[in-house]
């Protein structure tokens, strides 16, 4: 008797766990239903690699600026190219690819002052409108950017005082860090007859060309592409003068008087890596000025007008040459927060939102190359209300 309540009690069992697995079965197929939010994605970055007398850095895209001209007097704001100086576990040490801005002085008047108390500093780091902060990022992003304590060492040179370490998100590098051969600058240091060492001799390591945008700000000081002097936080030979890298990468110790506005601001940050969903791979550059970022990117997506109906959207986009798979982000109007999923054709059905609900919608391409993902530009954000 006991055994036949025992075999009953099994049979129920079963049947009840199969219930469930066709039921969850069934439900694998329902369109959509498996969006979720982002999963973390592997972009593997590299420290800069030295070989033959030259350095190649990894790259990143990481906030946006205005930098190439559009064509009609004005500039296009895009992406802001980075080299990875530094790989740390889950941060990384980035300084941009090109001088962003031009005709920013290093202090707006002539007075002794160091890095602590400067106003390109506040510039940097402010988030008031006209402010490099706010322009360039995302309040996401900015908080994607580390809070750091940046070592502020005197004039290596002339013992100008450095004083004191700050803590900043967006910063200029300083003379030892240009020197570092750990992010891929040479460290050719010049020295007098007496071994006094007088600075640094020319270096295509530490070149940096101009944006369009950088050189409409000086027509007789910049020209769009080529090499320009670019500003450290470091103190000059006094200390009413700046650390300067000269246009061919050399530096000898003076500076410059810190309001003169003939250098150009080159920023450095140092980016948490686990917000992957804000940055994307953008490829290798070299010391030679050879970049090779259309080799491994793809194009960018161009996508159609999404249709609507209740409590869903149906996606579509052209087909993109390079691209296997592509990723559809999503967000609710009013929500900082964008959810995303994934699709290998070039439609995409997103259900469970809310009615009569605004939503921005977007997609990129992207592709895998030895198990890392290598993304391209997102399409341009549409926004559709639901039924």
């Amino acid at each position: 008797m006991m055994r036949e309540k025992g075999n009953a009690l099994i049979k129920s069992t079963l049947t009840v766990i199969m219930s469930v697995a066709l039921m969850l079965t069934m439900l694998s197929f329902v369109p959509g239903l498996g969006t979720q939010e982002a999963s973390a994605e592997t972009i593997k970055l590299n420290n800069p690699v030295r070989e033959n007398g030259v350095t190649t850095w990894d790259c990143v895209y990481f906030g946006r600026y205005k930098q190439s001209s559009d064509g009609k007097g004005g500039f296009k704001t895009e992406p802001i190219k980075w080299r990875v100086l530094n790989v740390n576990g889950d941060e990384a040490l980035l300084l941009s690819d090109k001088n962003i801005d031009g005709g920013i002085r290093y202090n707006e008047i002539e007075t002794d002052i160091t890095w602590k108390d400067c106003t390109v500093r506040s510039w940097l780091n402010g988030t008031s409108d006209g402010n490099f902060m706010n322009k360039a990022f995302t309040p996401q992003e900015r908080n994607a950017i580390a809070d750091k304590t940046i070592a502020n060492t005197d004039n290596p040179v002339y013992g100008t005082p450095g004083g004191e370490d700050t803590t900043d998100k967006v910063f200029l590098l300083s003379y030892e860090e240009v020197t570092n051969p750990d992010y891929g600058f040479e460290d050719n240091k010049d020295y007098s007859g007496d071994g006094e060492y007088m600075g640094c001799g020319a270096s295509k390591t530490r070149e940096a060309a101009d944006t369009a945008y950088t050189a409409s700000k000086s027509e007789s000081m910049y020209v769009e592409g080529d090499a320009e002097s670019w500003n450290l936080r470091s103190p000059g030979h006094l200390s009413y003068y700046c650390g300067v890298v000269a246009y061919d990468g050399s530096f000898g110790g003076d500076g410059s008087y810190v309001d003169d506005d003939r250098g150009c601001v080159r920023p450095a940050l140092y980016l948490n890596l686990k917000a992957e969903n804000l940055y994307q791979y953008a490829g290798t550059v070299n010391s030679e000025g050879v970049a090779k970022t259309s080799e491994i990117n793809p194009e960018k997506v161009s996508m159609l007008t999404p249709k609507v109906g209740r409590r869903y959207m149906t996606v579509k986009w052209k087909k993109v040459s390079g691209g296997v798979y592509y990723q559809v982000g999503y967000r609710q109007k009013g929500s900082a927060t964008w959810k995303y999923t994934g699709s290998r054709t070039t439609s995409k059905t997103i259900t469970k939102l809310k009615s009569r609900k605004y939503y921005y919608v977007k997609v990129r391409a992207y592709k895998k190359v030895s198990k890392v993902k290598y993304y391209g530009e997102w399409s341009a954000a549409k926004r559709v209300k639901i039924k």
